[in-house]
């Protein structure tokens, strides 16, 4: 469209029969929308197999033109107009390359509807109004690492009005592209109660001798390790205990309902290395009454070692007291 100095231009050259010159022809056709991209990573580290979030912010901005002529009278100042480059926009469309992170969902705002397959998204139908904006998050899976391998960085990018369909001032700030590293999982321990063994039935008052066999399964070293037997009525008590490993001792719990003996004090316990196996040994006084208890062995009772597996730290066995 041409700008209000063209026309004037135009009216001015047939009264005169002369062309009025203007101080910048390139202006009469740079009138349009500049649209423009950022986009930021909610984290520039994810962790392997977890998900990224990219939030993109599409910007549509105006600016004022000003044009002069020279005046046709002499000694008149030139003439001179203000215009507004720039308007609303519509079916605005967003390109996504996320590189090796592959599409999982989008949020969008300003009309956006997002879709995507793998690597790439688009999104379009975006409508924004004379220096609006809208966002877009994308989030995307980080591809799955070798444990204690190395970090890699991908570098996700994105483009709007690709085709350049929407005709605008300037395509210079229509790409942006950011940097995800991902971080391989890092070695953990596997603490596993590998056997736990001892008396089907025990008179009463009698006593029983209970074995536990524990191990370090992962690949990392484990600090702090404890070992919990459990089970029976307060009238369960340790007579002696002993270990491998640093394993020296089994300690009933001064306020209990049950033997909850904690074999090297909670927090105190030994360093399991990857591939240790220790066992533990444990005369237990049984209680008068008769009857069928539960009795279990439970490596880190209280979760104050990560693992890589929680789900084999216990063994269980029934003891019958008659």
């Amino acid at each position: 469209m041409p700008s209000v100095l063209a026309a004037t231009s135009l009216l001015l050259a047939g009264l005169l029969g002369t062309a009025v010159p203007t101080t910048s022809l390139a202006a009469v056709y740079d009138m349009g929308p500049d649209l423009a991209l950022t986009m930021t990573p909610a984290s520039s580290q994810v962790q392997s197999g977890g998900t990224a979030a990219l939030t993109l912010t599409v910007s549509n901005s105006t600016t004022t033109i000003r044009e002069c002529e020279p005046s046709p009278y002499p000694g008149k100042p030139d003439r001179c107009f203000n215009e507004i480059a720039g308007g609303p926009v519509s079916n605005v469309v967003l390109q996504v390359n996320l590189s090796n992170l592959i599409y999982q969902s989008a949020t969008a705002s300003g009309g956006f509807a997002c879709s995507g397959s793998g690597t790439f998204a688009t999104c379009s139908g975006g409508a924004l109004p004379a220096n609006g904006s809208a966002q877009v998050t994308i989030h995307a899976l980080a591809p799955t690492l070798w444990v204690g391998g190395p970090t890699v960085t991908y570098y996700p990018s994105a483009v709007v009005n690709p085709s350049q369909t929407i005709d605008e001032r300037s395509y210079t700030n229509n790409s942006a592209s950011v940097s995800v590293t991902v971080l391989p999982p890092q070695p953990q321990p596997d603490l596993v109660v590998t056997s736990f063994n001892g008396p089907a039935t025990v008179p009463a008052g009698g006593q029983a001798t209970f074995t536990i066999g524990v191990a370090n399964n992962g690949a990392a070293p484990a600090t702090g390790v404890s070992v919990l037997l459990d089970g029976g009525n307060n009238g369960f008590n340790i007579v002696s205990s002993s270990g491998t490993g640093g394993f020296s001792f089994c300690l009933p719990a001064a306020e209990r309902t049950s033997l909850h003996a904690i074999c090297s004090s909670f927090g105190q316990g030994p360093m399991l290395a990857p591939g240790a196996t220790v066992t533990i040994t444990a005369v237990v006084q049984v209680t008068t009454v008769a009857t069928t208890y539960t009795m279990s062995a439970t490596i880190d009772p209280y979760n104050a070692v990560q693992e890589s597996n929680e789900t084999n730290n216990q063994l269980t066995r029934r003891l019958t007291i008659y």
